[in-house]
């Protein structure tokens, strides 16, 4: 096994309005050892009351405040791509589709679907009678799951962008999150309740207790979630048994929020963060995603436990963090770039047949459309978000500019010729008749 290095980029937001970020480089041996070192690249004021939201996918970052704004940023150019308005309320979550749209959701008891690309709204979704206060989209991107205080779990059809399945919870549910797969997905509650409920289902397969309030839940593979609260400890529960699998003693205050993220597709990473300003990662053992028969009464009794010299890497920002994102850079979204150049040997450049190079008079089909499959950016086959009507946006190949641009003719060859006045008819020279003189 050869050595895998992977890129993570970790954002905080803070009680200041604060967001810092880091770059962390993962590597991991030959014999499995993981090391990774956090270098700060960014903190600044982004918000003018306290941050209490963030949410990434590959280099972009959005964040929530109590101003009622969200905000759009580059992590890689560093620079600010958009503000978003249209929330009455604090902002409580954000949940992405890939990296081409986000859902929100705040006191004001409505979700907004957003274009990431373009930082517009797309749909405002009311529905709720009080603070909505978690929201979590499917990986397919047609529906979404929300909590909020009027103790209910709604169901949205994305695509419709209205609700369309209530189910009604004994007491306010402050968390919602769908596994990577989005075969399951889990519920907890005011009061530290957990319930893991089937998606094909919609069955409820299994509850445990988390002593404490909740601050933050997050699956960790399939078969495990990941939760913190007020309390300096993190606890990982196995998903079918509701056993208590695991241990992070992380802060020495409570954990006020918590990220996970793979590296790689075999690696789960937990990054936690505190009042503080400590930021901490940590690597959750094989042994902490599978459920423990001998520990079925879910009290920890046999769960490993990883405490300070367990942490792979550690950061400090002078804030009051609120909340934590982390995502793997080189994300499993690429951009793909047309071929610029031929791949021939040294010397020797291979000639393309010429239907390859030959670019066609007309770029658009009878449909108007300018890419192959003769539809539009969102073909509304049912897959993704949409603005109620389309499907999931999809960005297009890029073509080069020669080959994009129809072939147009010059200013001087769309001009009719003009008649030669020098040239010779039946041997004489035509030309302009000379102006006859008057006589005196």
């Amino acid at each position: 096994m050869l050595k895998q290095v992977a890129v993570v980029h970790v954002s905080t937001g803070g009680y200041e309005g604060i967001l810092a970020g880091w770059s962390c480089r993962v590597t991991r041996a030959a014999d499995k050892l993981v090391t990774a070192n956090l270098t700060q690249k960014f903190c600044f004021v982004a918000h003018s009351q306290p941050v209490t939201t963030v949410c990434s996918v590959g280099a972009n970052l959005v964040s929530g405040s109590s101003d009622e704004q969200l905000k759009v940023y580059d992590t890689v150019l560093l620079r600010e791509a958009g503000t978003l308005t249209g929330h009455d309320g604090t902002i409580n979550d954000i949940s992405f589709y890939k990296d081409t749209h986000f859902v929100s959701c705040a006191d004001d008891a409505t979700l907004r679907i957003w274009a990431l690309e373009e930082c517009e709204i797309l749909k405002a979704m009311p529905g709720h009678s009080g603070p909505v206060t978690g929201v979590a989209v499917h990986p397919s991107g047609r529906l979404a799951l929300s909590t909020g205080h009027d103790r209910t779990l709604r169901t949205w059809d994305l695509m419709k962008g209205k609700s369309v399945h209530v189910l009604k919870r004994k007491a306010g549910t402050t968390f919602v999150r769908w596994s990577p797969s989005g075969d399951s997905f889990a519920v907890a509650d005011l009061y530290g309740g957990v319930a893991v409920f089937s998606t094909q289902t919609g069955k409820e397969v299994c509850r445990f207790k988390f002593e404490g309030r909740i601050t933050a839940m997050q699956f960790v593979g399939e078969k495990a979630i990941a939760i913190a609260g007020h309390q300096p400890t993190v606890r990982i529960f196995c998903t079918s048994t509701g056993a208590c699998t695991g241990m992070i003693q992380a802060h020495a205050e409570r954990v006020r929020d918590m990220a996970v993220v793979q590296p790689f597709d075999d690696l789960s990473l937990v990054v936690t963060v505190d009042s503080t300003g400590n930021v901490k990662m940590w690597e959750v053992p094989e042994g902490c995603l599978v459920g423990r028969a001998e520990d079925a009464d879910g009290d920890g009794s046999d769960a490993a436990v990883m405490d300070e010299s367990s942490v792979l890497a550690t950061a400090h920002v002078e804030s009051r963090l609120t909340c934590v994102t982390a995502t793997r850079a080189d994300l499993v979204f690429p951009t793909v770039l047309p071929d610029t150049e031929d791949t021939a040997a040294p010397g020797k450049k291979r000639r393309r047949a010429a239907q390859d190079t030959k670019a066609p008079k007309h770029s658009s089909d009878a449909n108007g459309s300018d890419d192959g499959n003769g539809g539009s950016a969102s073909d509304g086959d049912g897959d993704g978000i949409g603005d109620g009507s389309s499907g999931e946006v999809e960005s297009k190949r890029p073509t080069s500019r020669k080959s994009a641009r129809p072939k147009q003719r010059t200013a001087a060859a769309a001009q009719p010729k003009r008649a030669d006045t020098n040239k010779q008819r039946g041997g004489k020279s035509v030309g302009k008749p000379k102006k006859q003189r008057k006589a005196p």
